[in-house]
């Protein structure tokens, strides 16, 4: 699965940045945002097909706010 495999080079990405001591300078602290940033939109995409592939199709509004929620729902249940 593609997007399963993006999101992990992504959390791989984010951990190596984390890895940076504090005090961050403005460049070490913008490059980690933007890893968190990609780990985010990569996350709720691979929410989004696993949904898709379960039955799940009011996702289709794009919105992660939605795919959020409804796998959030989901996950209450069991």
């Amino acid at each position: 699965m593609k997007k399963y495999d993006n999101f992990c080079k992504a959390i791989k990405n984010l951990n190596e940045g984390l890895k940076i001591e504090e005090p961050y300078t403005i460049v070490e602290q913008t490059g980690i945002v933007g890893l968190f940033e990609i780990c985010f939109e990569q996350s709720w995409k691979l929410m989004k097909e696993i949904l898709e592939k379960h039955g799940r199709f009011e996702e289709k509004t794009g919105s992660p706010r939605v795919i959020i929620k409804v796998a959030d729902h989901l996950t209450e249940r069991g």
